[in-house]
């Protein structure tokens, strides 16, 4: 017979919804319509080597979550070694402090436009904030296509209240590769951590080992806020008093009956994007140093590569070893067509990343249908208001789609640990 759950509900087992849990000392249920905890943090075992669902590794500004994590598992820290492909030359990762080694022509450029920059500031959408901050050089050489390629969708109409966490400055500043307050750019400087065994999953499935009831293969399909209730895909019905939801904010409300429909509305107008996660399994130990490879053009389907091997000493030994990359799709940037993870691989070699397809063992091609919340300008308001409303009904948002801000695992495990913290305290202080 399966227990009653207790008094909150937490909906996903990503590190938003297992980090709530936590901060209500575990008395909370914990329900994951997958087969394993991590969410968009999760890893697989495939043929000896083990694949992260896109690129992770582990920075934060806050010390109660660095604390978590690190008594949670052993991790291995590092600096983190990236870089830009740039045509044929491939320099140093972030673009915008290492163009100097492209050919004399394109570095002049930069810099020419770099030192006539007005700083961004005020700069009305992301476009503008790109030129403003860097100038047209560095902006068109690199910084727009790449953007364009990430986010499939006019620059112009994103915001920039992001920018300052993940657009690094073109010339080092105090603090930018150590500690603060909040996110800050990572950087040539960066040390980032990994744990030491297995993949970046480790983490999420160490951490809800400490929970006493989560809940696998549990996938909600119904959310009743007047009867607060959730009903399962296999018919079940569990109540709750609080409900904690980490799903993307569109697919809570479509399974809210109740949403009334300036609620729907907000939520119409929320955009995402999807990702295709291709991977190569190749034979051989991994070899290379770098973690990340940029690419703005067409030279590779995937912006942003990713070699996760390179993290960790138990992951280089293993006999094979991971190559993935994330190709970004929206509705104005389709899917190319044909086989992706084949077109991947090809590129790979072309770049010089593997020595040939024969390397190959198997290839991976993964849906992720939310990747990235896109930061269009109304973006805040919508949200606001969605929240509004779940709030008079107890019901709670938190992670990356449930607040639909661009946050890394570490900011979800902060935003979740403060929740249920606070959920804890109210629950306390309703104790008669």
């Amino acid at each position: 017979m399966t227990p009653a759950p207790r008094g909150t509900l937490v909906l996903g087992a990503g590190p938003a919804g297992l980090a709530v849990a936590l901060g209500l000392d575990g008395d909370a249920t914990v329900l994951e319509r997958r087969g394993d905890v991590g969410g968009l943090s999760a890893s697989l075992e495939t043929d000896g080597a083990v694949l992260d669902v896109g690129g992770h590794s582990f920075w934060t500004p806050h010390p109660e979550v660095r604390a978590l994590v690190l008594d949670a598992v052993p991790m291995v820290e590092q600096r983190r070694r990236a870089v830009c492909q740039v045509g044929d030359r491939r320099i140093d990762y972030p673009f915008q402090r290492h163009f100097g080694a492209l050919d004399a022509a394109t570095a002049a450029r930069c810099a020419a436009g770099l030192a006539s920059a007005d700083g961004g500031r005020g700069a009305p959408h992301l476009d503008a904030f790109l030129v403003g901050r860097f100038g047209p050089g560095i902006a068109d050489v690199f910084l727009r296509p790449y953007n364009r390629k990430l986010w499939g969708h006019d620059l112009a109409t994103l915001s920039t209240d992001w920018v300052g966490e993940r657009i690094a400055s073109p010339r080092p500043s105090a603090g930018e590769a150590g500690p603060a307050a909040r996110r800050v750019p990572l950087v040539e400087e960066s040390v980032v951590a990994y744990p030491a065994e297995g993949g970046f999953g480790a983490i999420f499935r160490a951490l809800a080992q400490r929970l006493p009831d989560v809940r696998l293969r549990a996938e909600v399909t119904r959310v009743d806020v007047v009867a607060r209730t959730v009903t399962l895909a296999d018919g079940a019905t569990l109540p709750w008093r609080t409900l904690v939801s980490t799903l993307p904010l569109t697919e809570l409300v479509a399974r809210t009956p109740a949403a009334p429909a300036d609620v729907r509305e907000a939520v119409a107008g929320l955009r995402a994007v999807a990702l295709r996660v291709v991977a190569a399994v190749v034979e051989g130990p991994e070899t290379s140093d770098v973690q990340r490879i940029y690419v703005a053009d067409d030279r590779c389907v995937a912006h942003k590569v990713a070699r996760n091997h390179t993290s960790s000493p138990a992951l280089r030994a293993r006999p094979r070893h991971v190559i993935v990359g994330e190709v970004s799709t929206t509705p104005d940037k389709p899917p190319p067509p044909g086989d992706l993870a084949a077109r991947f691989v090809r590129e790979l070699v072309a770049l010089g990343e593997v020595a040939s397809p024969d390397r190959v063992v198997r290839t991976v091609d993964l849906d992720v249908r939310h990747g990235y919340p896109l930061p269009t300008a109304d973006r805040a308001a919508r949200v606001a208001a969605v929240r509004a409303w779940l709030a008079r009904h107890d019901v709670h948002t938190v992670g990356r789609f449930g607040g639909w801000a661009y946050v890394n695992s570490d900011a979800c495990l902060h935003e979740g640990l403060l929740l249920g913290r606070a959920l804890a305290a109210d629950r306390a202080g309703a104790r008669p």
